[in-house]
């Protein structure tokens, strides 16, 4: 419990109509709201919705494609936070230098005019702060709400990647078909069919989008450890406080590593051991002095 009194959040997720990759945050935002919620603070969670009675908590913000958003903020005259989930490169969200008139119209006014930014990718601290964006770093850890897969007794898929479906994870999946194993993959599952999956499979794949895009996608390793699913693949940027709670390779055959990984005779067992090592990290404790901080400003 933080020291002051108690804190009404609201966590907006900016989710464009005919937006097909917001659903790869849901989980992310569930474990944030859940961890304020352990701090004794209360917290709701919106797609596309502020609400006037409650500190706004707005993530995907750089998906807001015109200046309503910021109108409607302004509106409510209220202090309100920016959840980064991004990469910020050169002026950039993504490396997506074609959108660079709409990350200075309409996604760096967001950060300027925030309370707070909470950022939770270090590489990203740096680049914000040459912006003008004196951004609170938040490493996201574990919280038991997100427990929820129960595994099927018997697994009939050796791998699973759920995510986008680029040319360099295509070639990775097609290898692996090739040699006999059994590999699936989901994009925008419903969380009640992807977990099904998930609980039908030896191991969980991270793959690069590209060269790149090496950033780690820590939300989706985060619920998967959480679950006690194994994971392994390619290690990535940001990985320093995950590296011990998954199987990961520098090396450029990531289809040898992963036949090595899935032919481990105690696969269950790592999975158990990763599971209690991130349960050690609670996303509570690293969540509250920046949640403080935050307050303190309000």
């Amino acid at each position: 419990m933080l020291p002051f009194k108690s804190v009404r959040f609201n966590l907006c997720l900016v989710d464009p109509p005919h937006f097909r990759f917001g659903h790869f945050l849901f989980d992310a935002l569930r474990l944030v709201a859940l961890s304020l919620e352990t701090l004794g603070h209360s917290c709701t969670l919106t797609r596309n919705r502020l609400e006037r009675r409650a500190i706004n908590l707005i993530a995907g913000g750089h998906l807001a494609t015109d200046t309503t958003l910021l109108d409607e903020l302004a509106d409510l005259g209220q202090p309100y936070v920016v959840l980064q989930t991004e990469v910020i490169h050169e002026r950039t969200v993504n490396r997506e230098k074609d959108q660079s008139a709409r990350f200075e119209q309409v996604f760096l006014p967001l950060l300027q005019r925030a309370t707070a930014v909470w950022e939770s990718a270090e590489t990203n601290l740096a680049p914000l702060r040459q912006l003008g964006i004196d951004a609170a770093f938040l490493r996201y850890g574990y919280h038991p709400g997100l427990e929820e897969i129960r595994f099927k007794a018997e697994r009939d898929l050796d791998f699973l990647f759920f995510g986008s479906l680029t040319p360099r994870r295509q070639a990775v999946l097609q290898r692996l078909t090739e040699l006999g194993y059994r590999v699936a993959s989901c994009f925008d599952d419903a969380a009640l069919f992807r977990n099904d999956l998930i609980a039908r499979s030896e191991l969980l794949l991270t793959i690069r989008q590209s060269d790149a895009m090496a950033h780690l996608p820590q939300g989706r390793i985060l619920y998967a450890v959480t679950n006690r699913a194994l994971v392994a693949g390619e290690s990535g940027l940001e990985q320093d406080a995950l590296a011990d709670v998954f199987l990961w390779t520098q090396q450029p055959d990531v289809v040898e590593f992963l036949r090595q990984c899935r032919a481990r005779p105690d696969r269950r067992a790592l999975a158990d051991s990763f599971h209690d090592r991130l349960a050690q990290r609670p996303m509570a404790q690293s969540l509250a002095p920046v949640v403080e901080a935050t307050c303190a400003r309000l």
